[in-house]
């Protein structure tokens, strides 16, 4: 139930489909999304952040513990997924 509630948060933000690569969430993000680009700049900006942005259009979130538990991706892909949105 809570991966259907995440992809569906991650669908009506725009982002297309979620992946994990080493020790980070990587979200491709969609044409029309409905994220906060300057809540994103400023994140991005931030000394020490745990999030980049490539010029492919993709979110990299860096986790915040090596090998997590089911639950802990859950919870970091949510987390990252609510600083960035418009709402």
């Amino acid at each position: 139930l809570e991966v259907i509630q995440l992809k569906t948060m991650a669908r009506q933000m725009g982002i297309e489909s979620i992946t994990l690569k080493q020790n980070q969430l990587v979200f491709q993000v969609a044409a029309a999304s409905r994220i906060d680009v300057n809540r994103l700049v400023g994140l991005v900006s931030r000394k020490k952040s745990k999030l980049r942005v490539t010029p492919d259009q993709k979110i990299h979130a860096v986790l915040p513990k090596p090998n997590p538990t089911p639950q802990g991706l859950l919870e970091a892909a949510r987390k990252a997924l609510k600083s960035v949105s418009k709402t």
